[in-house]
């Protein structure tokens, strides 16, 4: 075992060094069965479970199979029959999924020698009979041999058994004859004295229950004689053994005197090599400092050159820096004043576009006073925003006897334009209703029409070209006369709408076409 064991540990450091997964795993395996043989079932079981996770993680289904017997038999052989049992139900599985018939068969008849350890006699002839078709189907004829005679033991275990009858005894004992006799004769065919001497052990058995004790006495002197001949096999070999140990032990001391020569030597050889080594360092360490030396100074060098020109052209652009700034500067001076300029004409300009406000705001009429007057006007109101600070926009009411009007316009242009014609507007108005006394909304209308034409110097008759670059100003307009007598409301417009809002009262237009300020 040791000598084994020995072989089988330097296999596994050979493999190890390889990488080769495979044979590791049978190296653990082998080693797993020594320990077995050993009767060391902690180390055995330890190996062989080392196998099994190789085994399982390359996927070396056959091998796992393999693996997973091994470990039920060391499990069987502790006594641990949950355990070994799972491992074979598992082995079984997978030699199904494989379709491995010689693992099936060692497979199967492990589960019946472990059905037969626990006494569950009915279970083991059906996992025997199992194994049994399938080493006849493929030729095993070893297996068969085994197989034989542990269904002859099992037909002898059963006739211990109080609750059969005479009649079941004898048949037991019948069919445990015909495999042990199954046994002998292919053990004698072959060769194989192991075989000869388990079936004659046991067809001396039978014979003695049956009271045959002639045939007992003449199997039990082959079993003796068998086992008389495995014992001198064995005693030779132990000899044998012991001649090789001692021979091994001898060259074993001279090897180890070889060896302690060797050590010293080497030990010698390592120190010189070492004080070589050391040498070495020292004189590459001062070659390689003087490299660095003279590396560094070139670094030094070409830094301080690179410095001088980096000062150089530093100064270069502090200078063109200095002259920026200094335009810079100047343009900034240049723009505040110009700034400074603008702020003063905007706010002319604003100023006096304010008090063109106070004008154009004196300009327009007091509703409240105009609408106040007798008879008076109520609910009304204005909403008057202009968006710039003068407006293009103006309202306009009055009074002529019995006539209110009034009036609002929407004169083209925003701010200072638009304020300009909203004062002419106001002025022309003036001049219509109060000095010539026109009360007539249409009529207004035209006359502010005739007046804004002629002020603006619009004519009719030019082509498209010439009115592209005449004045196009004007405004819209909606205006109103009401007789505060009678209630009569008059409206004229130029392109503003009149909207009459919750009144039953019906109105009248004119056939006349609406007016137009301007016409261009």
């Amino acid at each position: 075992y040791d000598k084994a064991l020995e072989y089988f540990l330097a296999a596994l450091k050979i493999d190890e060094k390889g990488g080769d997964e495979l044979r590791m795993a049978g190296a653990y395996s082998n080693i797993g069965v020594v320990y077995k043989a050993q009767g060391l079932f902690d180390k055995s079981l330890a190996y062989y479970k080392k196998a099994l996770e190789i085994y399982e993680r390359i996927g070396a289904k056959k091998q796992m199979s393999d693996g997973l017997n091994n470990l039920g038999n060391v499990y069987m052989a502790r006594k641990n029959y949950d355990q070994a049992l799972d491992c074979y139900k598992r082995a079984l599985k997978i030699t199904g999924e494989t379709g491995d018939r010689r693992g099936m068969s060692a497979t199967l008849s492990n589960m019946g020698n472990l059905h037969h350890e626990l006494g569950e006699y009915n279970k083991v002839e059906d996992y025997y009979q199992k194994s049994l078709a399938i080493k006849n189907e493929i030729g095993d004829r070893y297996g068969m041999a085994l197989l034989y005679t542990n269904l002859a033991d099992l037909y002898i275990s059963l006739t211990d058994s109080a609750a059969l009858t005479e009649s079941q005894k004898k048949t037991y004992l019948l069919k445990a004859i015909s495999y042990a006799q199954l046994s002998y004769q292919m053990g004698q065919e072959m060769g194989v004295i192991p075989w000869i001497n388990s079936a004659a052990g046991t067809l001396m058995t039978a014979y003695k229950k049956q009271g045959l004790y002639q045939k007992a006495l003449e199997y039990a002197e082959i079993f003796i004689e068998t086992n008389d001949s495995l014992i001198s096999s064995e005693q030779t070999r132990i000899l044998a053994e012991m001649e090789s140990r001692y021979e091994n032990e001898k060259k074993q001391l001279l090897i180890e005197k070889m060896e302690s020569q060797k050590i010293a030597d080497d030990k010698t050889i390592l120190a010189q090599q070492a004080e070589n080594r050391r040498q070495q360092i020292i004189l590459i360490s001062v070659v390689a400092g003087l490299i660095i030396i003279l590396v560094f100074s070139v670094i030094v060098f070409r830094m301080f050159r690179q410095k001088k020109r980096d000062n150089i052209l530093l100064a270069q652009q502090n200078n063109e820096i200095r002259q920026q700034k200094e335009e810079i500067l100047s343009q900034r001076d240049e723009i505040a004043a110009q700034r400074d300029v603008l702020h003063a004409q905007k706010k002319e300009i604003t100023d006096s576009i304010t008090y063109a406000k106070r004008i154009q705001t004196a300009l327009l009429p007091d509703l409240n006073l105009i609408l106040s007057a007798n008879p008076p006007v109520s609910g009304f109101f204005v909403l008057y925003k202009p968006r710039d600070i003068v407006s293009g926009d103006f309202y306009w009411a009055t009074r002529v006897n019995e006539w209110l009007l009034f009036t609002v316009a929407d004169c083209t242009g925003h701010g200072v334009p638009g304020a300009f014609m909203s004062m002419l507007g106001v002025s022309y108005l003036n001049e219509i209703v109060r000095k010539k006394d026109i009360t007539d909304a249409a009529t207004v209308l035209n006359h502010l029409r005739d007046a804004v034409i002629e002020s603006l110097k619009q004519q009719k008759g030019f082509s498209k070209e010439i009115m592209d670059e005449s004045v196009k100003d004007g405004m819209d307009i909606a205006f109103c006369a009401l007789n505060t007598t009678t209630l009569e409301l008059q409206y004229a417009g130029a392109n503003n709408p009149l909207y009459i809002v919750g009144s039953k009262q019906s109105a009248e237009s004119s056939e006349g076409p609406d007016c137009q300020l301007p016409t261009y």
